[in-house]
């Protein structure tokens, strides 16, 4: 008997392209994780997804720090199905505008 689990995230990640640029890249993530009596295996596929070259002195200082010095930085937020349909619905042309904290408004709806 196989079990199947599936999870969805939202993932920004920078990583760094120069002194003073980084690619950012954010994402809706949905994983399926099926397990069966002998094996466990995991596929990640996104759902919406867009990218841009940014500079780093736009970014809070922290985080442009993390960037400099470990050359990337992610950040990941765990979501429901519902919060995944309204990120679809509402952001799919500007996943940009997605921050930490409009997903914790989601979580308090």
């Amino acid at each position: 008997m196989a079990l199947a689990e599936r999870s969805y995230f939202f993932k920004r990640t920078y990583h760094y392209l120069d002194e003073s640029k980084a690619m950012e890249l954010v994402y809706i993530l949905r994983s399926n994780c099926i397990e069966t009596n002998i094996d466990i295996s995991e596929r990640a596929e996104p759902i919406e997804y867009d990218s841009r070259h940014i500079a780093l002195s736009s970014l809070p200082k922290d985080i442009a720090t993390v960037i400099h010095e470990k050359k990337k930085f992610r950040e990941q937020f765990p979501l429901k199905k519902s919060e995944v349909d309204y990120l679809q619905e509402n952001f799919s042309d500007n996943l940009f505008a997605v921050n930490k904290e409009l997903l914790e408004l989601l979580k308090n709806k």
